[in-house]
């Protein structure tokens, strides 16, 4: 204003706009404006799923990423998307895929959807969905599990570095070998869960062949 003092914010710090597109995503009223409707997605229980997370406390996520995250306690993520285009969301379109139709229990599963509607067509506006409790994203953890174990080879190596090294290239010897297992086993255990969640992955969005979109398609030259 020209004489008080103002602050400009995002609507999505107070905690009322969250809560309203929960409760129309968990509903059958759309908010209509004047040249954009938003409007609930009919998604298999996510009435009772949303309704659940209604009264739980509100806190926004981190700001580096192009949509914001709204957690509504340790159960339930908000992600509003700030580029709105029309037409299938792939995020949305694929897990939709995993939650509904392959049942894949190790992706946050979709529980509701909010939708924008203007000039006949729909957008993906704000996607519901499980809120995972984690440590990080795995590129972060495997780069300061790799920090570590650098670190831990260093030290050892001044350890055994009066001891006779193998005269042969390929004779490391059992020793080194145990040691290397025992420096990196907690990191070699979780690559080795990542390739299994990853080609679990594949086998889930491969298992509907009645899909176009997700139906395996043969290899060729």
């Amino acid at each position: 204003g020209a004489e008080d003092p103002a602050v400009l914010y995002d609507a999505l710090f107070r905690a009322e706009l969250p809560r309203a597109l929960l409760e129309l995503a968990a509903g059958r009223r759309s908010a209509k404006g004047h040249a954009v409707t938003v409007a609930p997605a009919r998604l298999p229980g996510s009435n009772g799923s949303l309704t659940a997370a209604s009264d739980e406390p509100i806190r926004t996520g981190s700001l580096d990423q192009s949509n914001t995250s709204v957690f509504f306690g340790d159960r339930l993520m908000m992600k509003l998307f700030r580029k709105i285009e029309a037409g299938d969301n792939p995020e949305v379109e694929v897990g939709r895929f995993l939650t509904e139709k392959a049942g894949f229990i190790h992706a946050p599963r979709v529980r509701g959807l909010a939708l924008a509607r203007w000039n006949g067509e729909d957008a993906a506006f704000a996607l519901f969905q499980d809120a995972i409790e984690h440590q990080g994203n795995a590129f972060d953890l495997t780069h300061s599990n790799a920090v570590l174990n650098l670190e831990s080879i260093l030290a050892r190596l001044e350890e055994l570095g009066s001891a006779p090294r193998p005269t042969h290239p390929l004779d490391t010897g059992e020793s080194e070998m145990t040691l290397g297992r025992e420096i990196m086993g907690s990191t070699l255990l979780e690559a080795e869960l990542l390739g299994t969640r990853t080609g679990e992955l594949h086998l889930a969005l491969g298992s509907d062949h009645s899909m176009r979109d997700f139906a395996p398609e043969p290899l060729s030259a």
